[in-house]
């Protein structure tokens, strides 16, 4: 019988062959500087290209477009972000101790200068493309809501907690650990808070989270 060849695969945006961990973490770096700079629509592979010292051709080999190098951005720290909080909240020790840890690295990650700068130009670039606003949120937050919603499951088979929706939970608790935070550091109201202000706060929050969950 007569045969039809497939045409070869396209490589995706997370593999390309040929490109090394340190020329790809080199472009993500050069990246996620450029892009909160210039702004989305401004930022061009030239200038990434240039900051990565890697050829335009290099980065296009692995990123098809500018949507899908962002996409790889927001991948990339948001995946740092919630394998660390995995492992806080995967300890054996009491909920209140891992989620004090949770909340902590939660917040330094949020106030952080460089997710403020993104979520500066997510905001700037949200009404003229909203799929890049999309992206972020499957990538950042809906993964770090996911996780938490898994250990207060855990915890509630667990008998420790009494959690009937895990999904409102997890994003009240997030709520919570944010209050007025990140929009002062956003809008450049005060200075940044100090370590000690925010462990406190974070200490009030799981406080306050614990008593409305418990069983």
């Amino acid at each position: 019988p007569l045969r039809t060849r497939r045409p070869p695969a396209r490589p995706g945006p997370r593999r390309a062959r040929g490109l090394s961990q340190a020329k790809n973490r080199a472009i993500l770096e050069a990246a996620a500087r450029v892009f909160p700079a210039s702004g989305f629509h401004q930022a061009s592979m030239d200038r990434i290209a240039q900051k990565a010292r890697v050829s335009k051709q290099t980065i296009y080999n692995h990123y098809r477009a500018k949507e899908d190098l962002f996409a790889a951005i927001i991948r990339d720290r948001a995946g740092g972000l919630v394998s660390g909080l995995s492992r806080r909240l995967a300890g054996r020790g009491r909920a209140a101790g891992a989620l004090q840890a949770f909340g902590e690295d939660f917040l330094s990650f949020l106030l952080s200068p460089a997710t403020l700068a993104f979520y500066r130009l997510l905001v700037a670039e949200g009404g003229r493309r909203g799929e890049l606003g999309a992206i972020a949120y499957a990538q950042g937050p809906a993964r770090a809501v996911a996780a938490l919603a898994a250990f207060l499951v855990e915890r509630d088979r667990a008998g420790e907690l009494r959690v009937s929706d895990p999904q409102f939970s997890a994003e009240m608790l997030l709520g919570l650990l944010r209050g007025q935070h990140q929009l002062r550091a956003l809008f450049g109201a005060g200075p940044a808070p100090a370590p000690k202000h925010l462990k406190a706060w974070v200490a009030h929050a799981v406080k306050t989270f614990l008593a409305a969950h418990r069983p």
